[in-house]
């Protein structure tokens, strides 16, 4: 078992080396199937496709055990089916039927795959009510004479037969105690019969193979509580009794053939296991040259198939399957395993991964299949070093072809590799791969072999290397520092929401930045894209700029850059290829509500005084105003201290009838929380500090970490602790069952907090990107959530709100463009600002005379037809004079425009959540290639909805619109391309147009 525990040292996690100079023996034949998935050659064109298709794969072997299904149908391949009467004289041609076994074959052997024949019957699933064809022989020695005709039939010639040269014949399938294929036969009677079969047919074909005996598996090796594990059933042992026997007798066992069904997932390192314990049972008893034959097996299960449903059984068609089958590939060539059959290529039965039924068409797991026969056909193996974790790697050359490698990745997430290649003729490769987004074997761009590449989840990556890109054509890197020319025109957008006033980046404009410990109180992603199509990401933060006509960009030494172009050259090409790779969206979206109806927030009214009594007051005055009720957020200091997330009793008496009440007034309910714990939350502490590793963060020193933030110092939960994130998730949902509390802020998680040397309970958590985006994953288990600052969490259901603004027209300038740097770099669920800003201060006491109505005024038209729209000032307490009217009819009419588009707002929402696109998208996305690159104060809802607000003291601006027809909010129509001029907008207008 050394041999096998260094096998699987090998693989070491994240990190694959290929040396192509260094051989490792021939790829062997292991995409064999069980069943070819056509009778003959008159069945239907759907049969008879697919079995151009098993060629297409180049399926080397087909075994034919269970060829027509359950039962066998009566007339296929089954010596009891080719030999009807066991009474009748097996010399006499008359008494064989061969017509449908004939038939069968005669395509399978056209299109090249060999059969692999099986001397047996098929499976009789129903034997409890009454088996026919799987009762042991009565008389061995004329089974083994019918047995010499059938092979006679098809390799020389005999009754009217054919000169096939068939290798390969197996004597029965599965004939272990209490099982269906030798039911109630002795272990004894199977040993004579193979005896008998195996010394005759030896001496009179000596140059065929025959062995057998498609053994049930060794469970016992690695699963002791199996069934097949325990007592007279241990069918390990009964392969050794079987070995011990032949020997004894002297019986040839020119292969022995053996089966295992998997367990996904990461049961592929089984088939290590089993294949060594195989091996070493056949050497220790002299059989040294006999062949391993791994000849059924599966990612099924092995463990209440019966009960599986028809959607599980489904499931083995699909791409987390997929990955693991092609990686099974990629184990078995390591070990000793000979020739490997999967079971089955039959479309009719349930274990059949490779093709859909009824219609006949190929699914991803059969694209697996044809990505080893890439290696297959190279002939060689080549050394292969690395992996684990989910990784698996295979490579292989030819003397006429170049080189190839297989990288399969069987875990859900997205895998980052560090690929060392040497050998290589050249170091361009094309890239094929088999995924959830590329359900067949399809290019997917070049890889030019630096050092890391990325591996889709639960997908297959095939690499080929090319004497030479394509013209035009521009492959993948990876490397720690980027650094590339801009192209002429080219403009580019990414890094930090909050720096969408910068954007576009260009050569005419200097800019740098940094994410390292930095995401500006707002959202962030490693990501940069261009209006040419051209894109960059890292999964680790990292510093850029854009001077002299170059960007460059260096990471913070664990990460590496990885870049393309789109093959739509276009702005939203870009953001399409990259979210398809590194964010795609997942169907969900944050709760409707936050789209359908203005949010309300308690900040700017309560501060500090976060209680029952003004909390219902306010949500009162909202309704009572003509507005309409939707997620109420309550803010900081509703708890009773930080980390003691329940309510302060003396300013909730009531909490539980406080949100009955909010709730029948149609409000939903969201807490304001941090990931801070009071550092005199003794308790809580001590529930945090667990046997196991704490739940807080600690220092260098290895205790509690202190943390400075705006309302003092604390600890901090550490979300990557299983300890840390179940303690808080916790908390917060006992809020929900216990109050009715609907959902929850999340404040805090700015990486500047993190920005020191501490530990964590992994490694990445020990970093301040690392810990932000473990709090944001939190919120993906609460549909109602909000947050203010996030790492690489694009395409994800969270609400993105901006940072706090103030109460001036940059402010509401920057919402804008923050808006659509939110949409272009994934974070389509944003909101904006407060409606009229949020720095508190400045709506109290004697700062009030200095408040801008007017902003606040165009603040809700701005945010009327944006993703989302939150209040927080109560505009009545403050509009209190008679020519404050008009500013109060404003926001009330800019309310009523959200009512009237809110189903074409959350449709939006809806799409995005499948597609990830932005719902307000930059004028350069929707229209590409217009000239709209500069374009930051106006946005397109849909494609056919321009929104142009008036974001000036002046009440002027200017619309761009591109080619087209187009109807304002007025009823004018417009033809573009056009730029219009809006002098004196009135106070209450919303500037939109509608494409025509």
């Amino acid at each position: 078992m050394m041999n096998v525990a260094l096998l699987l040292a090998t693989f070491a996690a994240g990190t694959v080396s290929v040396d192509f100079s260094k051989s490792c023996g021939e790829v062997k034949p292991l995409h064999g199937v069980n069943c070819s998935p056509v009778r003959h050659e008159t069945v239907d064109k759907v049969y008879n496709q697919s079995q151009t298709e098993l060629a297409e794969a180049g399926i080397p072997y087909c075994r034919l055990h269970d060829v027509a299904g359950r039962y066998g149908l009566h007339h296929y391949v089954d010596i009891p089916n080719v030999f009807p009467d066991f009474d009748a004289d097996e010399n006499d041609p008359k008494n064989y039927d061969f017509a449908f076994t004939d038939a069968y074959l005669k395509t399978m052997v056209k299109v090249g795959v060999k059969p692999y024949y099986r001397l047996g019957v098929t499976i009789e699933g129903t034997c409890e009510v009454k088996p026919y064809n799987i009762i042991p022989p009565k008389d061995p020695a004329k089974w083994a004479r019918i047995c010499e005709h059938v092979i006679a039939h098809y390799n020389e010639g005999w009754a009217d037969g054919f000169r096939w040269n068939i290798e390969y014949w197996e004597i029965w399938n599965e004939p272990e105690p209490n099982w269906s294929m030798w039911y109630k036969g002795t272990k004894e009677q199977f040993f004579e019969l193979y005896e008998t079969a195996a010394k005759h047919l030896k001496k009179r074909f000596p140059g065929i193979k025959i062995g057998g005996y498609g053994s049930i598996g060794f469970y016992a090796v690695d699963q002791s509580d199996h069934y097949f594990a325990k007592g007279s059933n241990n069918t390990a042992k009964y392969a050794e009794d079987f070995l011990d026997r032949m020997k004894a007798c002297g019986a040839l066992v020119d292969f022995f053939s053996w089966h295992l069904y998997l367990q996904p997932p990461f049961s592929i390192d089984r088939i290590v296991v089993h294949a060594a314990h195989c091996r070493k049972i056949l050497d220790e008893r002299g059989f040294t040259a006999t062949e391993s034959h791994f000849n059924e097996w599966n990612v099924v299960g092995d463990v209440n198939m019966d009960k599986k449903s028809a959607k599980d059984w489904d499931a083995i068609k699909e791409p987390p399957v997929t990955s693991q089958v092609a990686a099974a590939f990629a184990v078995m060539q390591k070990t000793s395993i000979d020739k490997a059959m999967y079971y089955t290529a039959l479309p009719s039965g349930r274990y059949c991964g490779m093709f859909y039924w009824p219609s006949g068409r190929t699914s991803p797991v059969y694209e697996s299949f044809k990505a080893f026969d890439v290696l297959y056909r190279r002939g060689k193996a080549v050394q292969v070093d690395g992996g684990g974790q989910g990784l698996y790697a295979m490579a292989a050359k030819g003397e006429n072809a170049g080189e190839a490698l297989m990288l399969c990745n069987i875990t859900p997430k997205a895998k980052e590799v560090d690929l060392r290649i040497k050998g290589a003729k050249g170091k361009y490769f094309s890239i094929r791969r088999i995924s959830d987004k590329h359900r067949k074997l399809s290019p997917d761009g070049w890889y030019d072999s630096t050092r890391r590449i990325l591996l889709p989840p639960s997908s297959v990556t095939l690499l080929e290397r090319v004497d030479a890109l394509p013209e035009g054509a521009k492959a993948v890197a990876c490397a720690d520092v980027f650094e590339d020319r801009l192209l002429p025109g080219e403009f580019w957008w990414g890094g930090h929401t909050f720096k969408g006033q910068f954007m576009p980046y260009c050569a005419e404009t200097p800019f740098r930045d940094t994410l390292i410990d930095n995401n500006e109180c707002n959202q962030t992603a490693g990501l940069l894209l261009s209006s040419k199509g051209r894109w960059i990401w890292n999964d680790e933060p990292f510093s850029f700029s854009f001077s002299n006509g170059v960007v460059r960009a260096r990471d913070n030494g664990k990460g590496r850059f990885i870049s393309g172009t789109a093959e739509d050259k276009t702005l939203r090409g870009a953001f399409k290829e990259v979210s398809r790779r590194f964010f795609p969206a997942d169907g969900r979206m944050p709760d409707e509500l936050l789209f359908t109806a203005p949010q309300w927030n308690t900040w700017v009214e309560l501060t500090y005084n976060q209680n029952q009594r003004d909390i219902l007051a306010y949500a009162e005055s909202i309704v009572r105003n003509g507005f309409r009720p939707g997620v109420l957020m309550v803010d900081d200091t509703w708890q009773h201290a930080y980390g003691v997330w329940d309510f302060n009793f003396k300013r909730f008496p009531d909490p539980k009838a406080m949100c009955d009440k909010l709730h029948a007034m149609g409000f939903k309910l969201m807490l304001w929380v941090c990931p801070y714990v009071g550092l005199d939350t003794w308790e809580v502490r001590q529930e945090l500090n667990g046997k196991n590793g704490s739940g807080c963060i600690l220092d260098e020193n290895g205790k509690t970490a202190v943390f400075n933030w705006w309302n003092g110092k604390s600890a901090c939960v550490d979300f990557t602790s299983p300890l840390g994130k179940e303690w808080f998730a916790g908390k917060l949902s006992f809020l929900q069952k216990e109050y009715g509390v609907d959902g929850f802020k999340f404040d805090a998680g700015d990486m500047s907090a993190y920005a020191f040397k501490f530990k964590a309970y992994t490694p990445e958590g020990s970093t301040s990107h690392g810990q932000s985006k473990a709090y944001g994953e939190i919120g993906l288990r609460f549909p109602l959530n909000e947050y203010r600052t996030v790492w690489q969490l694009a395409g994800r259901p969270l609400a993105q709100r901006l940072q706090d603004k103030g109460n001036g027209w940059s402010d509401l300038k920057q919402c804008v463009t923050d808006i659509l740097a939110c949409g272009i770099m994934g974070y389509s669920f944003c909101c904006p600002d407060m409606i009229g800003g949020g720095q508190w201060t400045i709506f109290h006491g004697d700062a009030v005379k200095n408040v801008n109505f007017k902003v606040i005024a165009r603040s809700a038209q701005m945010q009327a037809l944006m993703p989302m729209m939150q209040f927080s000032l109560n505009p009545w307490r403050v509009m209190v004079k008679p020519e404050d009217r008009k500013y109060l009819d404003a926001i009330s009419r800019a309310a009523k425009i959200r009512a009237r588009f809110a189903d074409r707002i959350l449709a939006l929402a809806k799409a995005s959540a499948i597609t990830g696109e932005p719902i307000a998208a930059h004028m350069e996305y929707a229209f590409p290639g217009g000239g709209f690159e500069r374009i930051n104060d106006q946005w397109v809802l849909g494609g056919d909805l321009i929104v142009a607000p008036v974001l000036s003291e002046d009440d002027s601006r200017t619309v761009t619109l591109p080619g087209g027809k187009w109807r304002d909010d007025l009823g004018v129509e417009h033809t573009g391309p056009a730029k219009i001029e809006l002098k004196k907008v009135a106070l209450d207008r919303l500037p939109y147009y509608e494409k025509m």
